[in-house]
C-alpha cells in the first residue's frame, strides 16, 4: 500500500529535509541517477496551490493544482503551498507497482492571525466594513493583503488604520481620535461640549458636524372612532367611524445651533410637518345610506425640540409647539354636518421622546399632552352652553439610518376627551361628553444634510 503520511507541521518538515537530502547518498549511486518513477495526481481545495518535492529550493514540480507529475518510487517529502493558507508537509510514499492511480487530495486551511482592538471608551470597530462590536475587541483576520480597521463613535468614523498579520500572529491596534484645535468652536481650544462633556475630535470632515437640515416625505393611514358618552338624545346613538384615511406631506427639521455655529443650541431643532388628506370618503347614515357629507382630514405641526444624547446608549427629547388636526367634513347641507363629529383641533403640545441607539436602528416611544384651544369645529356649536376638549398622544416606532438616508415607521394613538354642556330647552343634541380616538400608522423617508 501507499500513503501520504502526515507530519506534525512545518517544523517536522525542517527535520525531515536533511533526511530527504541525505537519502540519495545513503541509498547509493543507482538511486542518485534517474530511478523508477510513477505518475502522481495532486488535488487541493481551494485549487491553485504549488507543489514541491524534498525542498522548495529544488523548484516546484507543479505550479497550480490540480496537477500531475512523475514522483520517484519510495518516500519523498511533499510540500503544498497556497497564499493565505497554512502549508501542507507530508511524506509521500510511492510504490513500485501501484494497484490503482496515485491520487492525493488536500483541504487547505486558511491561515489567520489575531488583532486586539482598543480605543476610546464606547467606540465600536469595523474590519473591512463588517461590525465587530465595541472596544476592546479581539478579531481573527486572514493573512495576506492589509485589512481596513475603522473606529466609530456615535456612528461617525474617528480613525482608520490598515493591518496585516502572519499566520498565528497577534497584533494590537489602538484607535485614536484625530486632534483638531478648538473643535467645539468656543475659542478655548479644548473641544469640550458643556452638555456632553469632552468631545472626540473628528477632523475637518463635513460629515462629522451633525445634520444641518433634514427633509422627509411622510405618509400615514388613519382610523377614527367618535363616541358620545351617555347620550341623552336619540340622534346621538352609535359611534361614527372613519377608516383608511390617507395623508401625505413634507416634514422639515432644521438645527439652527449647528447651522450658525452656536454650540449651546446644537441639540435644538425646529420641526415642521404638514399632512394633506388624499381620499375623501362619503359618510353613511345609521341605515348605511350615503349622505352629502364627505370626510376632510388635514394635519399640521410646528414645534421646537431639544434632544440630549445619553452616552452611546440612547437619547431623550422634550418639545413644545402648535399642532392642528382637522377631522372635518365637507357637505352641501348643514343638516348632514350637524349629524357628524366635525372637529378642528388646534392645540399647544408639550411632550417628550425617548429612544435607544442600537447601531443603525433607533426604536423610540413618545408621549405628549395637547391643550386644545377654542374654536374646535362645528361640533361645539351643537351645545349652546359650551364644549371643550383635552388631548393626549402616544406612539411607538423606530428609525433606521443608512448614511444620510433614514426611514421611520410609527404607530400612534391620539385621544381627545370632550366635555359638553347642553341646554335641554333648545339644543337638539344632549350628552355630558365624548371620546374621539384616532389611530394612525405612518412611514417617513428622509435625507439629512
Amino acid at each position: 500500500m501507499w500513503a501520504a503520511r502526515r507530519g506534525s507541521g512545518y517544523d517536522d518538515a525542517m527535520g525531515l529535509r536533511p533526511v530527504a537530502l541525505l537519502a540519495p547518498l545513503l541509498l547509493g549511486a543507482g538511486v542518485a541517477h534517474a530511478g523508477p518513477k510513477q505518475k502522481v495526481q495532486i488535488d487541493t481545495k481551494p485549487t491553485g496551490a504549488t507543489v514541491y518535492l524534498n525542498a522548495k529550493e529544488d523548484g516546484p514540480v507543479c505550479k497550480a493544482t490540480p496537477c500531475g507529475f512523475d514522483a520517484p518510487v519510495g518516500d519523498t517529502t511533499l510540500i503544498v503551498e497556497l497564499a493565505g493558507h497554512k502549508p501542507v508537509i507530508e511524506i509521500l510514499s510511492v510504490p513500485a507497482r501501484p494497484k490503482a492511480p496515485l491520487k492525493f487530495s488536500f483541504a487547505l486551511e486558511v491561515a489567520r492571525g489575531t488583532v486586539t482592538l482598543k480605543g476610546p471608551a464606547g467606540a465600536t470597530v469595523r474590519v473591512d466594513k463588517v461590525d465587530k462590536g465595541k472596544v476592546p475587541a479581539i478579531v481573527d483576520i486572514d493573512v495576506g493583503d492589509p485589512h481596513e480597521v475603522e473606529w466609530l463613535v456615535d456612528g461617525k468614523v474617528i480613525d482608520t488604520q490598515a493591518v496585516s498579520v502572519e499566520d498565528g500572529e497577534d497584533v494590537t491596534l489602538e484607535g485614536k481620535a484625530k486632534d483638531v484645535a478648538d473643535a467645539d468652536g468656543d475659542g478655548d481650544g479644548d473641544g469640550e461640549d458643556p452638555v456632553k462633556g469632552p468631545a472626540i475630535k473628528k477632523g475637518t470632515s463635513a460629515k462629522e458636524r451633525g445634520p444641518l437640515v433634514a427633509v422627509s416625505l411622510a405618509f400615514s393611514v388613519g382610523f377614527r372612532d367618535f363616541t358620545y358618552e351617555e347620550p341623552r338624545s336619540s340622534n346621538l346613538d352609535g359611534t361614527e367611524t372613519e377608516r383608511g384615511q390617507l395623508l401625505a406631506g413634507p416634514v422639515i427639521e432644521i438645527w439652527p445651533g449647528t447651522l450658525f455655529g452656536v454650540r449651546p443650541l446644537r441639540g435644538v431643532s425646529l420641526y415642521v410637518r404638514y399632512g394633506h388628506g388624499l381620499n375623501q370618503q362619503t359618510v353613511l347614515d345609521n341605515k348605511n345610506n350615503p349622505t352629502t357629507a364627505k370626510t376632510f382630514w388635514r394635519s399640521f405641526e410646528a414645534s421646537v425640540r431639544h434632544r440630549w444624547t445619553i452616552g452611546t446608549t440612547g437619547t431623550f427629547e422634550v418639545g413644545a409647539g402648535f399642532v392642528r388636526d382637522q377631522h372635518q367634513f365637507d357637505s352641501m347641507t348643514q343638516a348632514d354636518i350637524d349629524r357628524v363629529p366635525d372637529a378642528d383641533y388646534q392645540a399647544i403640545r408639550i411632550g417628550g421622546r425617548g429612544s435607544l441607539l442600537l447601531g443603525a436602528i433607533e426604536p423610540f416611544v413618545t408621549f405628549e399632552n395637547r391643550f386644545v384651544m377654542e374654536g374646535i369645529g362645528q361640533i361645539e356649536d351643537r351645545f349652546s352652553l359650551g364644549a371643550s376638549a383635552t388631548g393626549l398622544r402616544a406612539s411607538l416606532g423606530a428609525v433606521a439610518r443608512f448614511g444620510k438616508v433614514s426611514a421611520l415607521v410609527e404607530a400612534s394613538l391620539t385621544r381627545y376627551s370632550w366635555t359638553f354642556q347642553a341646554d335641554p330647552t333648545k339644543d337638539m343634541f344632549e350628552a355630558p361628553g365624548g371620546v374621539d380616538s384616532i389611530k394612525t400608522v405612518g412611514l417617513q423617508v428622509g435625507y439629512a444634510y
